[in-house]
């Protein structure tokens, strides 16, 4: 928000599938672990709409998301803020250089 981005925060898949449904995102960042589960769901929404999205983790690498989603890029928790509106501003590059 800080940076001048609209922010929509979701704890559950169910919450993050049901914004998604109702409005258009340039980017999201993924939480691996909801509250209901992981972020998969999501991350497969936002790949069939052509979202950019990268994942947070506090499980390191994990094989599944790398597998699923092999062009997203992984961080662990925690991201500092500068970090982050940098990947932001990359992943925003990145869809509308495409």
């Amino acid at each position: 928000e800080r940076a001048g981005g609209d922010v929509e925060m979701a704890s559950s898949s169910r919450q993050a599938l049901r914004l998604i449904s109702m409005r258009h995102f340039d980017v999201a960042v993924l939480d691996f672990q909801l509250t209901d589960g992981t972020s998969m769901a999501v991350a497969e929404e936002l790949s069939a709409r052509h979202v950019p999205f990268f994942f947070l983790t506090a499980q390191g690498q994990l094989p599944e998301l790398r597998r699923r989603h092999p062009n997203a890029a992984i961080f662990d928790k925690p991201m500092m803020a500068r970090q982050t509106r940098c990947e932001l501003a990359k992943a925003c590059r990145s869809k509308f250089a495409a």
